[in-house]
C-alpha cells in the first residue's frame, strides 16, 4: 500500500481552526492512504508555525476535545477541535438534523455529526476575532 503525506506550508501569520472526527484513526485511518495520523499532522503544523511545542488538550463537551497550541507566528494561534467517534461531518450541519431527508445517508457515508458546536459560527468566530493584515 502506498501512503500519501500531505505537504502544507503554512505562512507564520495564517490563523487555523481545523475540526475533524477520530473515526477514521487506526486502522481505517491507513485505509484512507495517509502516513500520518489527523492530530500529529496538526502537532507538525503547529511546529512549522512556530507554536508551543505542546499544546493544551481539555474537553470542551462529551465528545469534543480542543487542543490549542500557543505563542505561534505573530501571536495567532491554532486551535484544533476533536471530535470523538465523528466522521466527515461538518458539525451541527442542517443536514445531519434528525428530521433531514438525508440524515441516514449522510449519517452512513460521513460517520457521527456532533451538535456540541456550530462549525459555521465558531468558525467566523474564530477568524473575526483573528483578522489578519494585508501584506
Amino acid at each position: 500500500m502506498e501512503f500519501v503525506t500531505i505537504p502544507f506550508h503554512p505562512r507564520p501569520t495564517s490563523a487555523e481552526v481545523p475540526i475533524t472526527g477520530t473515526r477514521f484513526e487506526g486502522e481505517a485511518f491507513a485505509e484512507l492512504l495517509f502516513s500520518v495520523p489527523i492530530p500529529d499532522q496538526f502537532a507538525q503544523f503547529a511546529d512549522a508555525m512556530g507554536c508551543d511545542p505542546e499544546g493544551e488538550r481539555v474537553p470542551t463537551s462529551t465528545d469534543i476535545y480542543t487542543t490549542t497550541y500557543s505563542n505561534c507566528g505573530d501571536g495567532v494561534p491554532l486551535v484544533f477541535y476533536e471530535v470523538t467517534g465523528g466522521g466527515h461531518a461538518w458539525p451541527s450541519s442542517p443536514l445531519a438534523q434528525p428530521d433531514s431527508p438525508v440524515v441516514e445517508q449522510l449519517t452512513e457515508l460521513q460517520g457521527y455529526t456532533t451538535f456540541d458546536i456550530d462549525a459555521t459560527v465558531d468558525t467566523w468566530a474564530f477568524f473575526e476575532q483573528h483578522t489578519l493584515t494585508a501584506n
